[in-house]
């Protein structure tokens, strides 16, 4: 089972649990209604909650709420009705409450309320005290009577965190939602960091379908975030109608906000496996690609160097890996590890992982709030009420440790992940007293490991990594090689290489050796068209006495310049004024262009010379051929014979001269 079908069953399992847990808070009446609401199939057959008050406790600090107009609310004599219940004082206090058990009782109960009087068109506004008992409050109307108070059970020490029940009854209809309300006195001196991870990546998802979660955290420029990017979900989603939308909002946030960026691996990468091959450039190559894609979609920011969230199978050998290349912080889920720390007290601090001495310094995301968050497009306020009211608890459940802890949440933005969803969650961390909203980076500078004597080291599910088969490791050092060379010559234009690269870091995920031949054989192909683009004209080519230069001329179909190296051999030419016979730095940066080369021919005759153009690396062939020199007149020994012939013709004739001259 992969880790987001966990996710989703964990979520689905809290919502049910939660359900039933509630039903038991109440009467049989609300069971009976409740479950109707639950079987409700569309919001508009419901009410939902639109807005929440993040925290409610000092002096006339209203609990604000506003519900949509629709479901039972439209029926004329429509009532609202508020139930406030005991207050939860542990998390296993909480985990048995959704789980369906517990002797909770509510506390407070306000009578119906007409909602004629709430509104007269659009949402319903109620704005009720929270109070402990027997505390005075400030008499206030509410629909022409004094409002009723919702009180806590409790006179001192009040603070923390209470469900709120929410019915509303029209048209022999009913309507219920759960959420959770916050109540503190004063700020804390000790609020609980908070560090959201905001994931754009997957193929499901990807760049378009982040939009709105991106849009939400535009709206919030002052409140950290940590948004996390997969380089390969950026580059599908640029080819996109919908992509170039949700870029230019990474960019805007990047630019403008007090977000942080951080990378992850290109592809989810088996990157404990290609480590324990011996490939740890390959490690590196994940990351660099990420930010040399993102940098190239006009990022002005780069990604944090020293942080990454864990994707692939999470290991030992993974932890090392990432430090390696400077990773040194690293995000994994919880249910990566062998105890998941959300399901115990001892979670918020940074670890280490067994048989990962020297690896990457480890925060575990909370599972439960990972998995609430990522589905909140049927109740969007609703969802991040109860998240925030989560966040709460978890300060309240040890609110006096010496050292600071971090609840890290991760959320993937997909469509289901709604912008009043984060605009809610941000806008609530921002006022809640009791939370403290961090970047990544901040939460481990804030939490060391081994902090309030939680566990200095975790083990994780898996254990060391094995490496690839011998035939794979061969073949991508292989097609790295190729692909690095012809890297090396491009200098502009269309490049294909983070494309080609791309496919050959895609070929590093976990995948059956068919998959992966498939995409290695790919990526071979396109490296071939690449130097199917690049030809040497191989005619006859005729050196004389009066031109002592051979023209070589190269073609290229190539949408880039390349540099490289012309290299000549033959048995027969001398070419004086190169060294090794070698022209460095050959540009081609048109579809033709020829050099001429100084030549002697040694014999005359037909000459073979072979021309090959490297890379400028020197270990590609872009192009060779074998041309035909045919030499005339050019030969030293005929040099030497013709000047011979002429001393010999030049003294035959000076001495018939004399002759002639001595006979007369």
């Amino acid at each position: 089972m992969d880790s987001g079908t966990r996710v989703r069953r964990r979520q689905a399992a809290r919502v049910l649990a939660l359900l039933g847990a509630l039903m038991l808070l109440g009467s049989s009446a609300w069971s009976t209604s409740l479950g109707a609401s639950a079987r409700a199939s569309t919001p508009t057959s419901r009410v939902r909650l639109l807005f929440e008050t993040p925290f409610v406790g000092p002096p006339g600090k209203l609990l604000g709420l506003s519900l949509s107009k629709t479901g039972p609310a439209l029926a004329p004599h429509a009532t609202v009705q508020l139930t406030i219940y005991s207050r939860l004082t542990t998390r296993s206090a909480l985990l048995t409450a959704i789980g369906g058990g517990g002797t909770f009782g509510p506390t407070s109960t306000t009578p119906p309320i007409t909602v004629s009087c709430l509104t007269s068109a659009g949402p319903l506004h109620v704005a009720l005290a929270v109070s402990p008992n027997g505390v005075a409050v400030a008499p206030r109307q509410l629909c022409g009577h004094v409002a009723p108070v919702l009180r806590l059970g409790c006179s001192t020490g009040c603070d923390g965190v209470y469900p709120l029940r929410i019915t509303v009854i029209g048209g022999g209809k009913v309507s219920q939602l759960v959420t959770l309300v916050t109540f503190a006195v004063a700020t804390s001196s000790t609020p609980l960091d908070v560090a959201w991870v905001l994931r754009v990546a997957g193929t499901a998802a990807g760049l378009p379908a982040a939009r709105g979660a991106l849009r939400g955290v535009d709206q919030h420029p002052k409140v950290p975030v940590t948004v996390d990017v997969e380089g390969s979900t950026i580059a599908a989603g640029l080819t996109t109608p919908e992509g170039p939308l949700s870029m230019a909002l990474l960019r805007h946030i990047t630019a403008t906000s007090v977000a942080e960026l951080i990378g992850e691996p290109y592809v989810p990468a088996d990157l404990g496996a290609l480590r324990a091959s011996q490939l740890n450039a390959e490690v590196l190559r994940q990351f660099a690609l990420d930010e040399v894609v993102l940098k190239s979609a006009g990022l002005s920011v780069a990604p944090a160097k020293s942080v990454t969230y864990g994707t692939g199978p999470q290991t030992p050998t993974m932890a090392n890996a990432v430090a390696t290349v400077g990773k040194r912080r690293l995000i994994v889920d919880g249910t990566a590890l062998a105890v998941d720390p959300s399901t115990t007290l001892a979670w918020g601090d940074a670890f280490r992982v067994t048989g990962a001495p020297q690896g990457a310094h480890v925060l575990a995301s909370d599972t439960e709030l990972s998995a609430l968050s990522e589905d909140t497009a049927s109740d969007p306020e609703l969802v991040a009420a109860q998240l925030l009211g989560e966040l709460a608890f978890l300060h309240f459940e040890q609110p006096n440790l010496p050292a600071p802890r971090a609840a890290v949440f991760v959320t993937t933005a997909t469509s289901r992940v709604k912008t009043s969803f984060v605009d809610a969650v941000l806008d609530g961390l921002a006022h809640n007293p009791v939370l403290k909203p961090v970047s990544v980076s901040e939460a481990f500078k804030a939490v060391p490991i081994g902090a309030n004597g939680f566990p200095a080291v975790r083990s994780l599910v898996l254990g060391a990594s094995k490496p690839l088969a011998r035939s794979t490791i061969k073949e991508i050092e292989f097609l790295r090689n190729r692909t690095d060379a012809l890297s090396s010559s491009i200098v502009k234009g269309n490049t294909p290489i983070p494309s080609i690269e791309g496919e050959l870091l895609s070929a590093e995920q976990p995948m059956s050796d068919p998959a992966r031949s498939e995409l290695m054989a790919g990526v071979h192909r396109r490296l071939e068209q690449q130097l199917g683009y690049f030809r040497i004209y191989d005619g006859p080519i005729t050196l004389t006495e009066s031109g002592a230069s051979l023209p070589i001329t190269v073609f290229s179909s190539a949408p880039y310049t390349v540099v490289g190296t012309l290299a000549l051999r033959s048995p027969r030419l001398s070419f004086p004024g190169l060294v090794d016979n070698r022209v460095p730095g050959f540009l081609l940066d048109a579809s033709v262009r020829t050099t001429r080369v100084p030549a002697r021919a040694l014999v005359n005759g037909d000459l073979p010379l072979i021309v090959t153009l490297y890379s400028q690396d020197g270990r590609l062939v872009l192009a060779r051929a074998e041309i035909t020199v045919r030499a005339t007149g050019f030969s030293y020994v005929g040099v030497v014979l013709t000047g011979l012939a002429a001393l010999v013709l030049a003294a035959w004739w000076i001495r018939t001269s004399r002759r002639r001259r001595a006979a007369r």
